[in-house]
């Protein structure tokens, strides 16, 4: 997925790509971020990610974030996802793939 993401963005594939995992004591959950180029795309595409997941995100200031539809629960996780964005990181191009 996250190369995918790459080509369909048109990032060079040889940039580095770091991966960490985020773990959220409010819910008891890990997370894997997939940070690309240092910030030129980040990435989850775990499921049911939480708030405070998205918050770490968006304040590394990516260029860009992409998340998977499966990643939210429901319609309204996905409209908060870009309401933290503009929030946070205004300039970041997000999309749910």
């Amino acid at each position: 997925l996250l190369y995918g993401c790459l080509l369909d963005w048109g990032v060079p594939l040889n940039l580095p790509h770091t991966e960490t995992k985020f773990e959220d004591f409010t819910t008891h959950k890990e997370f894997t971020i997939h940070n690309y180029a240092e910030g030129e795309l980040i990435a989850c595409f775990d499921k049911n990610v939480s708030e405070n997941l998205i918050k770490e995100i968006a304040k590394q200031k990516p260029l860009r974030a992409v998340f998977k539809d499966q990643s939210f629960v429901d319609s309204p996780h996905k409209i908060n996802l870009i309401e933290i964005f503009k929030n946070y990181s205004p300039t970041t191009k997000v999309k749910v793939i």
